[in-house]
C-alpha cells in the first residue's frame, strides 16, 4: 500500500495563470454586455450624455441593484439616468436622510428637473 501512495503523490504546485483579468470579473458581479449591447442600454460608466434628470441623484438614495434589479424596470433603449429617474416617478426611491428639522423633498420635475412641480405642471412641457 505504501508503493502505491509514494507513486500518486503530487510534487508540483500549480502556477498561477498569466491573464488579466476585467475589472467586472473582479468584482464578481456578471453584467451582461450582450444584452446590453442589444438593447442599447447604457451603464453607469459608459460614456453617454447625460440629461439634467442627472439630478435627482443628491436628493434620493440610489440603490447598489439598479442596473441589475428587474424591480426597476427593462433595460431597453434606456440608460442609467433614465431607469434612475423612471424610478423616482414610480416612488421606488426613498429620501436620503437628513437633519430631523428637514421637511419631506419637494418634488422634483423630471423634464426641466427644477425642485418645486412635477412633469405634469411643468411651465416647459407640452
Amino acid at each position: 500500500m505504501t508503493k502505491i501512495t509514494s507513486f500518486m503523490r503530487v510534487t508540483k504546485q500549480p502556477t498561477a495563470h498569466g491573464k488579466k483579468v476585467d475589472s467586472d470579473e473582479e468584482s464578481g458581479d456578471h453584467v451582461p454586455t450582450f444584452i446590453y449591447q442589444t438593447v442599447k442600454y447604457k451603464r453607469k460608466h459608459e460614456k453617454h450624455e447625460v440629461s439634467k434628470e442627472m439630478k435627482t441623484i443628491k436628493y434620493y438614495d440610489v440603490p447598489k441593484d439598479l442596473e441589475t434589479n428587474a424591480k426597476f424596470g427593462c433595460h431597453s433603449g434606456l440608460t442609467y439616468e433614465k431607469r434612475l429617474a423612471r424610478a423616482y416617478s414610480l416612488g421606488q426611491l426613498s429620501p436620503k436622510r437628513g437633519k430631523k428639522t428637514e421637511a419631506a423633498p419637494k418634488p422634483i420635475c423630471l423634464t426641466c428637473a427644477a425642485i418645486g412641480h412635477t412633469r405634469k405642471t411643468c411651465p416647459d412641457g407640452f
